[in-house]
Parts: C-alpha cells; structure tokens; sequence
C-alpha cells in the first residue's frame, strides 16, 4: 500500500477561493451555479470509496525507479467524467462564463480535462482557469484549452466574504479561512512568495464581523490557511480574543505553522484556551548545511524554544507536531533517522511532510537535472519523486507508516529494538 500524503477530511479541502467567487459574482448580480467536481462534501464521496480500483487512472513510477522498480496507482479522486457530464446536463443552457479552480500541478490532466467536459456543453462560454497549478505553470496551463489563464491572487477576491447560501451550500459547521496573503520569507522549496507576492494582512474589523457570522451561521470547525497566523501580532491577539468570547466550542488548527519567531507564552496560552487542535512547529530538519540552503537559519533554536513555550502553556505532547521533510535533495537514511531522534528526545508529535519539487521555486530550478525527464503529474509527493540509491522509497515509506503523527519517548524506541530495525537503528543513536 503506497503512502498517501494527503489529507481526505472536508474542513482541510474547503474550496476557499471557490466559494468565495461564487459570492463575489452573486454579489455583482449574477446568476451563479457551483459544481464541485472534488465532491468531498458529499455523502457518496468519502475515503473508503476514493481508492478502488475503477479509480485508478495509471501507475505512475516513483522516484529511484531505475534501481527499485516501484510504481504505485493514481487514483482518481472526487467525480467521474461521466457524472460531471451529467451535472453539467443539469446546468442551465446558454452559459456564458465558467471559472475553473485548479489546485495541485501534479493534477493537471484532471483540469485541462475539466475544460475539455465544459466546452463539450457549453461550445461558446468564455472559459477561465484561475488556483495554483495556472499561477505556477501559466505557460503548461495555457495548452490547457482554456481562453483566459488567470495567474496569482486577487486582492478583492481575498477580502470577499463568502455569503450565506454560498458557505451553506455543504451543510457544513467546517470551513477554512485565512487572514493574510503571501509570505515575507524566501525559504528556497516553498512557492507561496510566488503565488502571492509580500505578506499582506486582510482587514482586522472585516475579519472579526466574519468570524461572529460565521459562528452564528454554526461554525464549528476552522483551519486558518496563512501562511503565517501571527504576521500581525495585534490582529492575532484580536481574532483569538473574539474566539475564546464567543465560547462556541469552535475546534481550531493551523495546518501551516506559522512563525516561531512571534510564538510567546502570551500567543500560547490563548492558544490553548481557545481550542487550538494542535501546534505545529517546523524542524525540517537537522542538517545544518540544508537548513542554510532553505533560508531557514535560525529554525532549529526557535524550535525547541518553542516546543518548551507550547509545553509550558498546557499543550500535551501529542499535540504538538514536529514537522520534519523527508525525501529532500541529498537526504540520506541517516539524515532521516537523525531527524526522528532530535523529535523523539524532546518527547513530542512525530510529524512527516514529504518534499516535491514546486515549480517557481528555487528548489525546482536548481535540482531540475534530478527529474527532468518526468512530467510535471508524476511529481505527486506519495511518489517520493527524488528518492535515490541513499534514500529508497521502501526506507521512506517504512518511516512514514511506522513514525507518522506517533509519539514515541526513548523507551518505547528501545523496547521495540527486536520487533522492527528502523527502532534498532534509532536506539543505536540515544
């Protein structure tokens, strides 16, 4: 079973920028009709159902496959074409424009082949493609068949409040938000200073009306999707006061971290108070030559600073995430291992992300040699697409089953030194 780095729960999936251009076009008068070929929302649509085999658009080789051999499925998540025809058919005649979202590059076949389903029904619709995949790849995207590519963010679209037939469409107490754009940093693997310029914060008043809103529309469960939540220190400190006044049981997260660099005891605490699920803090990785090479210099002692602030504040060790990279150029097995015991000493959450080459980044340019003879659809992270000789996909896949989102102290390593030799590896290293 090959890994699958990816996140199959609604409020992580919450078609965000979507939703709130569907507001945005009611709000100019016009008659707007959602199709969400992802579906996720849906009853019919859940993980169990996502990988069968009818789903299985190929198999796509891993990274290292000249010396493993290994290929895995790619399955096909959300609608089929067949059903999207048949919600197309449903649609009124006579459309005149239809906006595509597209997310992942590595999923563009299933967005040119989403334009290919729109024009078969509608022939003379002035068709758009906007979302990451275009703003990365405008150049791939504009062979997509689409006639407008619509590149980056927009920054009315990022201060549109989503209406409330347009976030009650899901039935749904869980969406996401975010209350800034872009990123002040230059970390050399990460695309979002591309995507959406400098670090920008949204309108504090607007945001904390949207919250109350929100909530009395029955708002239960929130990711906020910045890039960095505590970018404006005074405005976090205000939509967490609103949160733990409006007592309403909202579970909060932020998938993305944020800057260590701004976490207090102050921030933590209320944190905590309000209902934060987790805190994710990046470590990334020990190499200190790597974390130079990621701009990330000073990321290792903000780490355990941090870690000790969470601890501190009443956070259980389980919820907070040591977020490591795996499957970065140059990692060795024993690069990994370090990583995992540096977490497992200071007794915290074990959390994997998986690295991919992003296009418009440093990364991508400088280690293009390392795939250049593969498409941009196979550079999906749960293919371990720069595995290599010192680092296999059979060694990353054991690590990612055995390790991910687990808590492990220096005991459990050892007492399981006999039941499997990734445990035997690491106690070697205490």
């Amino acid at each position: 079973m090959a890994v699958m780095d990816y996140a199959f729960d609604f409020v992580t999936n919450f078609p965000l920028a979507a939703l709130k251009l569907v507001s945005q076009y009611r709000k100019q008068g016009y008659d707007v009709h959602l199709l969400d070929a992802f579906n996720l929302g849906s009853a019919v649509m859940n993980r169990k159902t996502f990988f069968r085999r009818e789903r299985v658009r190929r198999m796509a080789p891993c990274g290292n496959y000249e010396n493993e051999g290994i290929a895995r499925p790619v399955f096909r998540i959300g609608m089929m074409p067949d059903d999207i025809r048949q919600r197309l058919k449903s649609l009124p005649d006579g459309v005149e424009e239809v906006a595509i979202s597209s997310v992942f590059t590595y999923c563009w076949p299933t967005s040119w082949e989403a334009v290919e389903l729109v024009k078969e029904r509608y022939p003379s619709a002035h068709v758009k493609m906007g979302g990451i995949y275009p703003s990365l790849c405008p150049e791939h995207a504009e062979h997509s068949g689409a006639d407008e590519i619509i590149v980056g963010t927009d920054a009315e679209l990022a201060a549109q409040w989503i209406d409330e037939p347009t976030w009650k469409h899901y039935a749904s107490p869980a969406m996401s938000l975010k209350s800034s754009y872009g990123c002040n940093n230059h970390c050399s693997y990460c695309a979002v200073r591309k995507l959406e310029g400098r670090a920008c914060s949204l309108d504090r008043d607007s945001l904390l009306e949207q919250l109350q809103t929100y909530s009395a529309w029955g708002l239960r469960e929130l990711h906020f999707w910045d890039s960095d939540l505590l970018l404006d220190l005074d405005q976090a400190h205000a939509l967490l006061d609103l949160l733990i006044h409006l007592q309403g049981g909202i579970s909060l997260g932020v998938p993305s971290g944020f800057s260590l660099a701004r976490f207090n005891m102050d921030l933590a605490r209320k944190m905590k108070a309000v209902g934060f699920k987790d805190i994710i803090m990046p470590l990334e990785t020990t190499r200190e030559d790597k974390i130079a090479e990621f701009h990330r210099r000073h990321l290792f002692k903000r780490f355990d600073t941090g870690v000790e602030t969470a601890l501190t504040a009443g956070f259980e060790r389980q919820r907070i995430n040591a977020v490591i990279m795996i499957g970065y150029p140059g990692q060795t097995e024993n690069d990994v291992l370090d990583d995992l015991k540096a977490i497992i000493e200071r007794h915290v959450l074990i959390d994997i992300r998986v690295y991919t080459p992003i296009p418009g980044t440093e990364d991508f340019d400088k280690y293009r040699h390392l795939y250049e003879d593969r498409g941009l659809e196979d550079l999906d992270s749960f293919l371990f697409p720069l595995a290599s000789p010192e680092l296999p996909v059979t060694f990353m896949e054991d690590v990612y089953k055995t390790f991910n989102l687990k808590l492990f102290s220096k005991a459990e390593i050892f007492a399981g030194r006999k039941k499997h030799p990734l445990f035997d590896r690491l106690a070697e290293r205490f």
